[in-house]
């Protein structure tokens, strides 16, 4: 099984719980990805255990255009029909300004 954690920043001090949590969790052998909204500063006060997981962590914000592009790609090769679907249909076009919000 393989489950996520997302959080606005993780990990922070104030989440020691929230690593606790997901330590229990991988030691009962079920996969954990960690994601983060925005990416802090690697803070010593975390400890050993904290900044491993700060060093795993993916974060979501600022987004890389080469994550962004290896993703179309990958939708575009595997979900091809779901993937024009949602572009043309969902994709709020008359609403965003720009391409960049458009895409985003």
């Amino acid at each position: 099984m393989k489950i996520a954690y997302l959080a606005s920043q993780y990990p922070a001090v104030s989440h020691t719980f929230i690593l606790r949590e997901i330590q229990a969790v991988r030691a009962l052998g079920v996969e954990v990805e960690t994601y983060s909204i925005r990416r802090g500063e690697p803070d010593p006060a975390l400890g050993p255990d904290g900044l491993e997981e700060f060093a795993q962590t993916r974060a979501l914000v600022p987004v890389r255009i080469f994550s962004y592009l290896a993703a179309l790609l990958w939708a575009l090769t595997t979900r091809f029909r779901l993937f024009w679907r949602c572009l043309l249909r969902e994709v709020p076009w008359g609403k965003a300004r720009g391409l960049k919000a458009k895409l985003l």
